[in-house]
């Protein structure tokens, strides 16, 4: 309709809305109530009810969106997705986990190697979804997302890695944060170099 939406980091997942991108105002958080059970059972050293990251895509009649949980200064970290039929009028469903890291790896681990956070989700002009997603550790990943279900549409791959910073492109990488988007034939990535959450001393930039 008339009506734009932005989400951002914060307890529940605020939200602002505006009919013409001067003026704001709040809007109920995605979990009023408190987070989903399973994303403080998943990470139990996260900060409770408080979500970092979200994106919102709309596909097969729903807004899909997509947060992460995590444990900062660590790789104990998931990304979820919650959906509504509508944003205007918004009634948030939580579907549960897409991907997590943990490290040792528990019995829901998908990976030890890359840092869960940060998902970016695009939907292509062929109806095809894709999550870009990660890292501050090993680089980015994309993966392939199922439209039925809004999560991995091959469950036993956490996706491609596509970029990583790391000398010799290992541990250590600084990349975070990633966009992917379809143009005039080609795919581009935007990623966040450097390190953020220091005041003036961050280095984050984009490239």
């Amino acid at each position: 309709g008339n009506s734009y939406f932005i989400y951002g980091d914060g307890t529940g997942i605020p939200g602002n809305t505006s009919t013409d991108l001067r003026n704001w105002s709040s809007t109920a958080a995605v979990f009023p109530g408190g987070p989903p059970a399973w994303t403080t059972n998943s990470i139990p050293g996260g900060s409770p009810n408080y979500f970092w990251a979200p994106d919102t895509a709309y596909f097969n009649g729903l807004w899909h969106m997509y947060y992460a949980y995590s444990q900062w200064g660590t790789i104990d970290s998931v990304i979820g997705v919650a959906t509504s039929p509508s944003l205007t009028n918004a009634v948030w469903t939580d579907q549960g986990k897409v991907v997590k890291s943990y490290y040792p790896a528990t019995g829901d681990t998908d990976t030890t190697a890359y840092n869960c956070i940060d998902p970016s989700i695009y939907v292509a002009a062929n109806g095809t979804v894709w999550m870009s997603y990660g890292s501050y550790s090993s680089g980015i990943l994309v993966a392939q997302i199922d439209p039925t279900t809004g999560l991995r549409l091959n469950t036993s791959s956490i996706g491609t890695q596509v970029a990583n910073n790391a000398a010799g492109g290992g541990w250590g990488s600084t990349e975070e944060a990633p966009c992917i988007y379809q143009r005039g034939g080609y795919w581009y990535l935007f990623v966040n170099w450097g390190g953020c959450c220091n005041l003036t001393y961050s280095t984050y930039n984009i490239r």
